[in-house]
């Protein structure tokens, strides 16, 4: 019998996918601290461009964390689920080409985005230049499912670090040692740091995938392409729809006045608020992974409310301490202009990381039940709620940055409001044991 769960346990395991994360948002301040450096707004709404699109296209492959931690239980699974993930890499690298490489691209951000023309110029190399992005993402994230369903959480954040020095590296060497532009200098180096953390990840698996290749074949019939993708699909779905959040949010600053100026205001408020919400993304893969039992369970929740409340009140802290104006002006190095707009957008998400982490323990119990496509419906409620705040803050006239933020934290409270209402349906609908069962 094994030892009960508790919060230490939960702690040591979540700690390595807590710094990966993290150290995966410090990405975005690195890149618009390299951008702040020539004075050009339009280079960091750029970016606001350049990732909301590249992650958008990447959704298929983002789920495969998830997948491959739900799934990787033995030798054959392992093979099926390598197959899955190099045919879901192989359609998202044709798709950002599709994007990238055609008149798709003017359509999709000049017509449907709404993104002003200094704007779109500026992102259009650099997102040609991402093309390989979500190919390396998704080969690194089936992988990372696998170590994570073994119990080796640590090489993740080791591969996550190389990572970070890498685009750090890359980033302020090819900005000021080569002629190549900012921002496309910014783009390649996100490029050449996934495929570095890739790279490593390959290999730091190895002792994962020879774990599971080694245990025993779970009863039942084997795992096939079909069944995966009946699983996988409504993940893909999800993520597809969540990621629509960034280009609707830049599409709905560019609609504000003085567009510009908000759009890199709320890039730069979202450099640092984006580190403490992702930290809660590594929760669902814990629950997954930990959730046993009711006892588990009640030390799951409990751990997924002290990260949240911490984390959100960490950024309260920041902010009554000013901590984070001086991140703005001396790490990001943002203009007045733009430190007036991120403050009062980086406290009106405040209670983003406390939602996020709700969020996370949600999905991980869905997921764990199979109940993938309630996710779906959790995210297109989310969705739902985040385009009506962005249309009435349009229409009132509000800042841009305060559109931004509002509707953002709107869409997290009607998403976790309906993962709560599914999973309660979900329970009505069980079988209640009688006394001799």
């Amino acid at each position: 019998m094994s030892a009960p769960l508790t919060l230490g346990k939960v702690s040591r395991f979540f700690a390595p996918l807590a710094l990966s994360w993290m150290l995966m948002s410090a990405e975005t301040p690195v890149a618009v601290s390299i951008l702040s450096q020539g004075g050009n707004d339009a280079l960091i709404a750029g970016f606001l461009v350049v990732m909301g699109l590249s992650i958008w296209i990447e959704s298929p492959v983002i789920d495969l964390l998830a997948t491959g931690t739900t799934f990787a239980r033995n030798a054959h699974n392992l093979r099926v689920l390598q197959k899955f993930a190099l045919i879901l890499m192989s359609l998202v690298t044709l798709a950002h080409a599709a994007v990238a490489f055609t008149p798709l691209y003017d359509w999709l951000v000049r017509d449907v985005l709404g993104v002003p023309d200094a704007v779109r110029d500026v992102a259009r190399v650099p997102f040609q230049i991402m093309t390989p992005w979500s190919a390396l993402i998704g080969w690194r994230r089936w992988r990372q499912g696998v170590m994570i369903r073994a119990g080796r959480t640590r090489p993740v954040s080791v591969g996550t670090i190389l990572r970070l020095f890498t685009i750090f590296g890359f980033g302020w060497g090819l900005a000021r040692g080569t002629n190549l532009g900012p921002l496309e200098a910014v783009a390649a180096a996100l490029v050449l740091s996934v495929a570095f953390e890739c790279a490593f990840i390959h290999f730091a698996a190895g002792p994962a995938l020879h774990q599971i290749a080694q245990a025993s074949p779970d009863p039942g019939p084997l795992l096939s392409l079909r069944e995966l993708w009946r699983f996988h699909w409504p993940l893909t779905g999800a993520t597809l729809v969540m990621m629509l959040s960034s280009p609707l949010i830049a599409a709905s600053v560019s609609r504000v006045e003085s567009s510009v100026l908000h759009m890199a205001s709320w890039q730069t408020a979202l450099a640092i608020t984006s580190m403490f919400r992702s930290i809660t993304f590594g929760l669902s893969e814990v629950i997954i992974a930990l959730g046993h039992d009711d006892a588990a369970h009640h030390v799951l929740r409990q751990f997924c409310a002290r990260v949240g409340l911490g984390l959100s009140g960490l950024i309260l802290v920041l902010w009554l301490t000013q901590a984070d104006a001086w991140i703005f002006t001396h790490v990001l190095s943002a203009s007045p202009e733009v430190l007036a707009l991120a403050r009062q957008a980086f406290l009106m998400c405040l209670a983003m990381p406390l939602l996020g982490a709700a969020i996370g323990y949600a999905k991980g119990r869905l997921t764990q039940a199979k109940l993938t496509l309630a996710r779906l419906w959790g995210i297109v409620a989310g969705i739902g709620a985040l385009a009506l705040g962005l249309t009435l803050g349009v229409q009132y006239g509000w800042p841009g940055v305060v559109v931004a933020a509002v509707g953002i934290v709107m869409s997290q409270s009607a998403e976790l409001t309906a993962y709560v209402v599914l999973w309660r349906r979900h329970l009505r609908r069980q079988p209640v044991l009688g006394p001799s069962a």
